[in-house]
């Protein structure tokens, strides 16, 4: 009896376990929602791949994950402590604990150890480690549009790293025939050039603009680079150069046509800044207002949204339409994406027009 019960005991705990094992379940939070009980599957160019429990299977891209939870790969522990260290923004240990999941990961588990430390040294302004890993994982992987969606964003700590970082990019464009990894290379030159206002930055700036971004290579990260050659090329920070601008004009709207849907905003509101600066007419600058309606009407929910009301007001203001102006900036005062510090601004600018009559 004893001998049964046993038994039993033994095979009720293996159905448990294979239960277990079955129903380990992943989870990735991103900016707008978080998909639980999901497993992933790869890392597919610039996207994440996933199965839900319905067993259909989505894509989520790289640059838009906050968080990602694995319960799949009972090796990767390391990961999700690297995760949390990421979330709670403690770089260094979240560095850390990637480069212990690394020597544990395999297949398209440690692309995606990888990813994640490239980020996160982003994050912490390891611009060394970070043009290193990158193009490290670019010629292991030999997967461009993986790397080009891992482009920095965040400016060098300093003056730390940004030498070595340098010389390494430089050995890389010296070397390097592939078209697509070439132009990788220059991007992140000219970002270190941008970010350290190098004193080539202008030449670089000039160089890039007139290289349309090829397929393999045209992520949101990489169209952020590509928006700052415009800005630097316009001399829109600075003193506006209208030939120049008119130049840049011309890429973006190439751009508008090609650009990945999360960038579209951003492309349309460097258009509207650049055609509000140079604008000799009323109508041309009209054109500008219009431009930046689109951000609103067509992109809402984005963080660009109550900020592209605002400059249409303040194109309209200009056009002496002061009643118009009132309405846009009313309506980005009361815009649900509007931070409390342009709230603040909005609400002077609103007072003083109606005091003006």
């Amino acid at each position: 009896m004893k001998f049964i019960n046993l038994s039993r005991l033994i095979v009720t705990a293996l159905v448990l376990l294979c239960v277990s094992s079955s129903t380990r379940a992943d989870r990735i939070v991103t900016r707008q929602t978080t998909y639980e009980d999901v497993t992933i599957i790869d890392l597919q160019r610039d996207s994440l791949l996933y199965q839900t429990p319905s067993d259909t299977f989505n894509n989520i891209p790289i640059d838009d994950i906050l968080l990602i939870g694995v319960d799949s790969e009972p090796g990767l522990r390391d990961f999700n402590k690297a995760e949390l260290f990421r979330k709670s923004r403690r770089y260094n240990q979240a560095i850390t604990y990637y480069e212990r999941a690394e020597r544990l990961a395999d297949g398209h588990w440690l692309k995606l150890v990888q990813a994640r430390l490239i980020q996160v040294l982003d994050l912490g302004n390891r611009i060394d480690l970070l043009v290193d890993r990158l193009l490290g994982l670019l010629i292991q992987s030999g997967d461009p549009a993986l790397a080009a969606a891992l482009l920095p964003e965040h400016a060098p700590d300093g003056n730390r790293g940004v030498q070595s970082a340098s010389r390494r990019l430089r050995k890389e464009l010296q070397i390097v025939d592939d078209s697509d990894r070439r132009l990788i290379a220059q991007l992140l030159d000219f970002h270190i050039a941008d970010r350290t206002n190098r004193s080539d930055i202008t030449q670089l700036a000039k160089r890039l603009a007139s290289q349309p971004l090829p397929p393999n290579v045209s992520t949101a990260a990489a169209y952020r680079i590509r928006l700052r050659v415009f800005r630097r090329l316009s001399g829109i920070d600075q003193a506006v150069d209208a030939f120049q601008a008119a130049v840049a004009i011309d890429y973006l709207n190439r751009d508008i046509a090609s650009a990945p849907e999360a960038v579209l905003p951003e492309v349309l509101m460097l258009k509207s800044e650049l055609l509000a600066e140079t604008a000799t007419t009323d109508a041309s600058l009209y054109d500008a207002a219009l431009v930046a309606m689109r951000v609103a009407i067509h992109y809402p929910q984005n963080p660009l949204a109550p900020v592209a009301l605002r400059r249409a007001a303040d194109i309209h203001e200009r056009l002496n339409r002061h009643s118009t102006a009132l309405r846009l900036l009313q309506e980005s005062l009361d815009h649900p994406r509007t931070p409390e510090p342009l709230r603040v601004e909005i609400a002077k600018e609103i007072d003083r027009l109606r005091a003006a009559g």
